[in-house]
């Protein structure tokens, strides 16, 4: 059976305006690739195995690296990579990006768009750093995507960074006192019951 492996690059750039700056990415097709597959009961897990193979021998610096490997009826998507100034996620997956409006919400559910941005064509939008103009008021950020808007919140535009934790060895266990008398009593008649 043969699978189809496609990559995809994404490539982080900044654009905006006056009021608003963004990062958005460049897509970059690295083309396609048929493999042979041997014929297994875990189908998926070849398939993600050939996905994610993809990935990491096309990792690069500052960018985001995506791999779909599919067969007919099933599909594996992975994906990797990153860039330094990222402080939201704007999407859960990379999708292209229509506008990005401002909003304020007046009394009731009536909202109104502050500012409006277009981007450039073809600018994807996945992991992000929003940048908006102190003297903006504003309740909300709409991304329109083609699926869709996706609603931002003022709290979500920096998402925090979790701490590592260091793993620590593990602690010798102590027998207490009393463990250790009960065992050499044991012992003790164990001995006398010998002789």
């Amino acid at each position: 059976m043969k699978v189809l492996v496609k990559l995809t690059k994404y490539l982080p750039e900044q654009v905006g305006d006056e009021k608003i700056k963004l990062y958005l990415l460049k897509r970059e097709e690295l083309g396609w690739r048929i493999e042979n597959k041997r014929r297994s009961k875990h189908v998926l897990d070849r398939l993600l195995a050939y996905a994610n193979n993809a990935v990491i021998t096309n990792m690069a610096e500052n960018a985001y690296i995506f791999a779909e490997a599919e067969i007919p009826g099933m599909k594996a998507f992975v994906g990797e990579g990153g860039f330094k100034d990222v402080e939201t996620i704007l999407l859960p997956l990379p999708r292209p990006v229509n506008k990005v409006r401002i909003v304020r919400i007046k009394e009731g559910e009536k909202t109104e768009t502050i500012h409006e941005y277009e981007p450039p064509a073809e600018m994807w939008g996945y992991e992000s750093k929003i940048t908006i103009a102190p003297e903006i008021e504003y309740d909300l950020i709409i991304i329109d995507t083609p699926e869709g808007p996706r609603p931002l919140f003022p709290d979500e535009l920096k998402i925090p960074i979790r701490k590592t934790m260091k793993k620590r060895g593990k602690r010798k266990r102590r027998k207490s006192k009393k463990a250790g008398r009960a065992l050499k009593k044991k012992r003790k008649r164990k001995s006398r019951r010998k002789k």
